[in-house]
C-alpha cells in the first residue's frame, strides 16, 4: 500500500492511496489519471514513511517534490512481484516501539544528502502515519546553526515548531 498525500494546483491537501508502487505507475500511466503533479508532502510506503516535505523550506516549484518525482523514485529498481520500488526504501534504517495502546513509534533515518536526519511518527492500526517530530541537518543554514529540531501538532499541516538546535534565544539546557 502506498499512501501520498500532496497539494493540488488549488493549494488543496489530498490523500490518494495505491495498492503497490505498480499501481501508482499505472494509474498515473492511464488516460484518466488521478492525481496531477502534485506537490509532495508525505509518502509512506508498506507503513514506512519514505519521503515528508513538513518542515523543508522551498522557493518555488524547482525546489518542491512532485508526483513525476516519485513516480521516478518507484519506476527504478525492480523486486521481484511487487512492482518497481526505490532501492532506498528499503534500505531506510528504522526502528519500532510497540505502545499499551497497541500504537507504534517508528523513527526513520533519512538519508535526503541535503537533510539528513531522524523522523518519529506515530502509527496507529488503521490509520495514516501522523509526523510527531524530527531532527535534521539543514544545509541551507549557516553554519552552527544546521541543527534543526521539529515539532508538529494534530491539527496543523505544518510544523508547529522548526528551528535550529543553537536557535538565539533559546534556553540552554542549564536554565
Amino acid at each position: 500500500m502506498i499512501k501520498i498525500y500532496s497539494r493540488n494546483i488549488d493549494e488543496v491537501a489530498v490523500c490518494h492511496e495505491f495498492k503497490s508502487p505498480q499501481a501508482f505507475i499505472d494509474d498515473w500511466n492511464s488516460e484518466d489519471c488521478s492525481m496531477g503533479d502534485n506537490e509532495i508532502l508525505l509518502v509512506i510506503w508498506n507503513e514506512r514513511t519514505v519521503y515528508s516535505s513538513l518542515g523543508r523550506k522551498t522557493d518555488g516549484y524547482d525546489d518542491t517534490v512532485r508526483t513525476a518525482d516519485v513516480i521516478a523514485w518507484f519506476s527504478t529498481e525492480p523486486k521481484g512481484g511487487d512492482g518497481r520500488i526505490l532501492k532506498a526504501v528499503v534500505d531506510l534504517p528504522h526502528s519500532e516501539i510497540k505502545l499499551p495502546d497497541g500504537s507504534r513509534l517508528v523513527t526513520t533515518v533519512c538519508k535526503e544528502p541535503a537533510y539528513p536526519g531522524v523522523q518519529i511518527n506515530l502509527q496507529r492500526p488503521g490509520e495514516a502515519d501522523l509526523a510527531l517530530c524530527f531532527a535534521e541537518f539543514n544545509t541551507e543554514k549557516p553554519d552552527g546553526m544546521q541543527l534543526c529540531i521539529c515539532a508538529y501538532s494534530h491539527n496543523l499541516d505544518e510544523p508547529a515548531y522548526y528551528e535550529s538546535y543553537n536557535a538565539i534565544g533559546t534556553p540552554s539546557p542549564n536554565n
